[in-house]
């Protein structure tokens, strides 16, 4: 199977994990941000009418929106709301705002302004899990307990031009949102690391009543201390999970969080694997699901030093029926030279793959008990080397590098299969 370039598509058609900021304040926190023009300038005052002092503008610390002013058509009427975090200090108090901004008719006005004695802003993301056709704004607070942040779920109403919140106070480390039970409605997915307040546990949250209510948990790996990449993706067909890569103390690992609807339970379907270094989970092979990496090093035989054995990669995808992860495809690795080469799966259990000590070469032999045989060699030259050999043969090429290949045992792999199955890592994740 040919390897197509692609980066996974996080197919959600009413979750979403969309970037919607069109107002970019370069900077840190600012006290008085530059002059605008037009919309910008319009909001900007309406931020300074309502400070009513000095302030400084906030801007959310991680997720896709990074603005300290954010526009979002929250109703679908094909006209932007804004929503603006700032901070403000009374006395000896110090509050941080929320403002939201709607345009009537080309003038801008305030919908509603929330406040919090949080100082910084974690996240904000939007989806409809009511589905009324109009995006809930969900925005997490940096609380001052280490990797602890606080969820508040606000609810706009397009019609009165105002909004109220729906729900505040539930922790959370990190959290993303999808339809992960099939009902046609978003949930939302709050992770926990395991810390002194909290344990390491995944918790779906559903609605229904106009309240938000827990509807079942599982436990993560209470080892891991740090999500690396947290992101709902489609893993079968009608099945969205969370996946998360996360960091140990020394190594990484993927844990894939699904609601098993013929239990009613959420799973942690982990991978079972601690990878020596971080592996984005993609889509891998362009069927628009998502795949998960499992890292480890090539079989050798007895006279082969294990050091030298090449990275590889399995590759797993997700068992709708059996609701597990399977392996579905194999794939050599040089991650300093950025190039792989899927492993065809007929000879998956007889090859064996050795890279060099300059990690420029990698012979991949058929797998023996004595005397392993060289089928195929890759070797990446650049301008440096001056020894290219005649029986190798570019198969891709960048500014850097010349990426060639010596095909050696026409029975064991044929010409055709290596120039399908080889691709520069990058372009490809």
């Amino acid at each position: 199977m040919k390897i197509k370039n692609s980066i996974l598509a996080l197919l959600i058609t009413s979750a979403v994990l969309l970037s919607g900021c069109s107002i970019n304040l370069s900077g840190a926190d600012l006290i008085h941000p530059p002059k605008t023009t037009g919309n910008e300038a319009e909001i900007q005052k309406l931020i300074e009418d309502n400070a009513e002092s000095d302030y400084t503008l906030k801007y959310p610390q991680n997720g896709d929106f990074r603005s300290a002013v954010i526009t979002e058509d929250l109703n679908y009427d094909e006209n932007d709301e804004a929503i603006a975090f700032y901070n403000t200090v009374d006395g000896e108090n110090s509050f941080t705002h929320m403002l939201v901004m709607n345009n009537q008719e080309g003038v801008w006005q305030v919908s509603f302004d929330y406040q919090t004695e949080y100082s910084d802003v974690d996240c904000v993301q939007f989806t409809d899990y009511d589905s009324d056709g109009i995006l809930e704004i969900l925005v997490g607070f940096v609380t001052y307990s280490a990797n602890v942040n606080e969820l508040a779920v606000f609810d706009y109403d397009a019609e009165r031009n105002t909004g109220h919140l729906v729900e505040s106070g539930k922790k959370y480390t990190s959290f993303s949102t999808g339809d992960y039970d099939g009902d046609n409605a978003n949930e939302i997915m709050l992770l926990t690391l395991s810390t002194s307040e909290t344990k390491a546990l995944a918790t779906l949250i559903d609605y229904e009543d106009n309240s938000l209510y827990p509807l079942t948990s599982c436990n993560l790996n209470p080892n891991v201390t740090k999500f690396e990449k947290v992101q709902t993706a489609l893993v079968a067909e009608g099945i969205y999970a969370v996946i998360v890569d996360g960091f140990l103390s020394d190594s990484y690992n993927t844990q894939v969080i699904a609601y098993d609807t013929s239990k009613l339970i959420l799973k942690n379907l982990n991978a079972n694997n601690e990878n020596s270094r971080f592996v984005k989970s993609v889509d891998f092979d362009g069927d628009s699901l998502a795949e998960i990496p499992v890292l480890y090093s090539s079989p050798v035989d007895k006279t082969t030093d294990v050091a030298t054995a090449s990275p590889m990669i399995l590759w797993y995808g997700f068992d709708k029926d059996k609701f597990i992860l399977t392996p579905k495809t194999r794939c050599i690795i040089n991650f300093e030279y950025d190039f792989y080469f899927e492993v065809p799966q007929n000879i998956v259990n007889s090859t064996m793959a050795v890279v060099s000590k300059d990690n420029k070469t990698i012979n991949i032999y058929k797998l023996k008990s004595k005397n392993s045989k060289l089928a195929l060699s890759f070797r990446v030259v650049d301008e440096n080397d001056d020894d290219k050999v005649a029986k190798y043969s570019v198969i891709k090429s960048n500014s850097k590098y010349d990426y060639t290949y010596m095909l050696v045992d026409e029975n064991f792999i044929s010409d055709e299969v290596v120039n399908k199955n080889f691709a520069l890592y990058e372009e490809s994740v």
